[in-house]
């Protein structure tokens, strides 16, 4: 598993009431203009915008590919209408230093002698997950 911090800014009730302002501008002569504010609603709720953090936990699992897409619904930014969108992640694997991988099949390069390619050779390479593979020939 792996935990990501995300934080969002969400609304919230505050205390009071918004109390909307209107600006309104009008010519009083020429090069002149004035701006009025009217207080347009006394009774709409008040509400507040807060940043809220929140962990939220993603499962790689073995043999995940690139571009595989974790979808949280909900979780996302919300639309003008206040509901959240969904957040999603996307797989991105990195290069690895000594393999390179095929579907589900990992692949490496070994530098053998002539003489270890015409008579045999035995010895171990070490795996991702830190155990000795055996390889034989």
């Amino acid at each position: 598993y792996q935990r990501r911090v995300r934080e969002a800014v969400v609304s919230t009730q505050s205390t009071g009431s918004s109390g909307i302002n209107a600006e309104y501008g009008h010519m009083t002569g020429p090069g002149s203009f004035q701006m009025t504010q009217h207080r347009v609603c006394d009774q709409c709720p008040g509400l507040k915008l807060v940043t809220e953090t929140e962990e939220i936990e993603l499962e790689i699992e073995p043999g995940m590919i690139d571009g595989m897409v974790q979808k949280f619904s909900g979780k996302g930014e919300p639309h003008m209408e206040g509901e959240s969108g969904d957040l999603y992640f996307k797989v991105k694997t990195l290069r690895h230093s000594r393999f390179h991988r095929k579907g589900d099949d990992l692949y490496t390069n070994l530098t053998i002698s002539l003489q270890e390619a015409l008579i045999g050779f035995d010895m171990n390479i070490l795996h991702l997950d830190g155990h000795k593979v055996p390889v034989k020939r």
